[in-house]
């Protein structure tokens, strides 16, 4: 469970998690597994968005479209199926299903965490698969100022400034930033890019108060983004359609946490995720550079708004080894969308939640958790969880899961009714919702000494997820052909990952792997389509002595994949494997308050990759490949951070 601060941790750890848990801890004693990508890591591998962060990750997939974005898997769950916080709030702004990570910036974020598997009895709704939390930064020093410069030669400049300072019980700060990015095509040659120009402006404020037992926070973020789909050139004319997309993001987050007395805590988590999305079509006059809007028909304009609170009561009986956490969730989302039925659509979904951890039987805990959730379209829902953590050894850590996934339908999959000249998409109001049942077996052996430390990690998964709802065709004789959404298949995902890392003063060695099957079927009766696909990841970093540079390299190899779309029946194909392989050299000057880093990414000049069989509604240049990446690339950042 979320939680800004707790009575009940009274050591500092460097890698303290707070997603899932019952309090901060570290991720050695956490119940569930948590992936940790720190802020050095992220500054080192030259990232600027989530997207880039997520990469080089273990089960963890990306999609690109023209239009749509970045989109994420974990364990081969996607869209949906994934929840993305900031600070324990959900976001909001799916299209198609999918929120565009490349649009989550990281200029303020002290770590991410991920969860692999369910986590719909903490997180509700849309947990199916994982989830992804985003942890700000909080204002540590008695003052400090930042500045953040980095340069790619495909076209990317970002720069973002921020500062921010103690005094008392109270704490400020505040940046903002400027992020463009130029465009990019294989061959040069047309006003059209592959990967469509973006500027973006991002701001976020927060300001904190603590005395005592008391702690509490507010953050504001803004964030803007135009995106820019350039015609080519008619022929015979002067003049060209281009099409622009613009996206606000605004966000609000208060949390509080007390402690009322030595054994019991009262945490409170209150949200505002704000997603409006404008696409507006133009006529470009390429003489004058003149522009005019083109028929209202090719506008569009698609509003999310999302409340979240969250309060959360934790007591603690210390004789009798026992924490029992209790609380409720309120979770409301309206949107106005011009391509839904009635123009006008919220739903709710309201929880209680409980859970209790047994830790009385020496190296054992015990943790069994209930939700049960009432949504405004689909009524009752009950959903359970028990995980089990064994400290066998010092070195040795076993924990299992069971966990049932729940995720209602969403408002654009119940009301959308979009059509023109190439689109006639349906919503349907008699949907049910997904649900799914998980397993999960992880073993852990770790060893630490005052030089060096050394993990091995060990995770099996298991999730069979029924209802899943997907759009089929619905009337296969119309022009455009219509699709309607339907519960129409059932999907079987099974992985198993290892990993294995070695740490020192001046090294670090990393590999892992995950193999994943998956299977994809209309119903548990017919022949499935079906798909083993392995992937590889290796990381190593050194820091040479003396001169101080830090080396770091990253590779991973995305193994094939199953894609699908829904017809009459599961029509299937497959996107090829690729490798991606980045390095970088750092260096710090005057005691660490500017750190210069060269390096560059994607060196095997991977862009698009072949996918075969697969036919759908979709805005990538070719159907038969995919897009991955815009090729090899060469970067500079230059952070400043001065601080007392």
């Amino acid at each position: 469970m979320p939680a800004p601060t707790s009575i009940f941790n009274e050591q500092e750890f460097s890698d303290v998690v707070v997603t899932g848990q019952y309090a901060p801890t570290s991720s050695k004693n956490a119940t569930y597994k948590v992936n940790v990508i720190s802020n050095t890591e992220l500054t080192t591998r030259g990232v600027t968005n989530l997207r880039e962060a997520l990469q080089n990750q273990v089960g963890i997939d990306l999609a690109q479209d023209n239009v749509y974005g970045s989109s994420v898997s974990i364990n081969g769950i996607s869209g949906e199926g994934v929840k993305i916080l900031v600070n324990g709030v959900p976001m909001v702004g799916r299209i198609d299903g999918k929120i565009d990570i490349s649009q989550i910036n990281l200029t303020n974020v002290e770590r991410i965490e991920i969860v692999k598997g369910p986590q719909s009895v903490i997180y509700g709704t849309d947990a199916l698969g994982g989830v992804i939390n985003i942890i700000t930064k909080e204002q540590k020093d008695e003052w400090n100022v930042t500045a953040k410069g980095l340069y790619e030669t495909v076209g990317q400049y970002n720069f973002s400034v921020g500062g921010g300072f103690k005094k008392k019980n109270w704490s400020f700060s505040a940046d903002a930033g400027r992020n463009f990015f130029d465009g990019y095509s294989p061959v040069d040659t047309s006003r059209n890019k592959q990967w469509r120009p973006k500027e973006q402006y991002l701001a976020n404020l927060r300001v904190g108060y603590q005395k005592n037992k008391l702690k509490t926070w507010v953050e504001l973020a803004f964030f803007r983004e135009l995106m820019i789909d350039r015609g080519d050139i008619r022929p015979r004319t002067t003049q060209a359609f281009d099409t622009h997309f613009l996206t606000y993001r605004p966000g609000a987050t208060l949390g509080m946490s007390y402690a009322a007395k030595k054994d019991w805590q009262i945490d409170l988590t209150m949200g505002y995720s704000g997603f409006v999305r404008y696409i507006n079509s133009y006529v470009k006059e390429m003489t004058t550079l003149q522009e005019t809007l083109r028929p209202t028909e090719t506008q569009d304009t698609t509003v999310f708004h999302n409340i979240n609170i969250r309060p959360v009561a934790l007591k603690v009986w210390k004789k009798h080894a026992l924490k029992l956490l209790t609380g409720f969730e309120i979770n409301h989302i309206w949107s106005t969308q011009n391509r839904i039925s009635g123009g006008s659509r919220n739903m709710g979904d309201y929880a209680i939640y409980g859970s209790m951890q047994y830790t009385g039987v020496k190296n054992l805990e015990l943790q069994p958790a209930l939700r049960v959730l009432y949504n405004t379209q689909f009524k009752f829902s009950a959903i359970p969880s028990f995980n089990i953590k064994y400290n066998a050894t010092k070195w040795l850590t076993i924990r299992g899961t069971y966990a049932m996934g729940y995720r209602a339908p969403s408002l654009k999959e119940l009301y959308i009714n979009f059509k023109d000249s190439n689109h006639d998409i349906n919503g349907n109001e008699n949907l049910k919702a997904e649900s799914s049942q998980h397993g999960g077996l992880s073993i852990e052996l770790s060893h630490q000494t005052k030089k060096t430390s050394l993990s091995l990690s060990n995770n099996w998964n298991y999730n069979y997820i029924t209802n899943k709802i997907d759009l089929a065709i619905q009337n296969p004789n119309s022009i455009p052909m219509a699709y309607q959404y339907f519960n129409i298949r059932n999907y079987t995902a099974f992985t198993g990952d290892h990993e294995f890392q070695v740490k020192a003063k001046r090294f670090h060695v990393g590999v892992g792997a995950i193999y994943q099957y998956s299977r994809v079927a209309t119903d548990t009766k017919t022949t499935a389509n079906s798909l083993w696909s392995i992937d590889y990841t290796a990381k190593a970093g050194y820091t040479i002595p003396v001169a101080e540079i830090s080396l770091d390299v990253w590779y991973k190899y995305t193994g094939k994949k199953l894609l699908y779309v829904m017809n009459n029946s599961v029509q299937t194909g497959t996107r090829n494997g690729f490798h991606q392989l980045n390095i970088s050299a750092s260096h710090g000057f005057w005691k660490e308050r500017i750190v210069l880093t060269v390096g560059g990414k994607n060196l095997l000049n991977v862009r698009n990759v072949q996918s075969d069989n697969v036919s759908g509604v979709g805005h990538n240049f070719n159907a038969n490949s995919s897009l991955v990446a815009w090729g090899t690339t060469f970067f500079t950042s230059l952070n400043f951070k001065f601080s007392k």
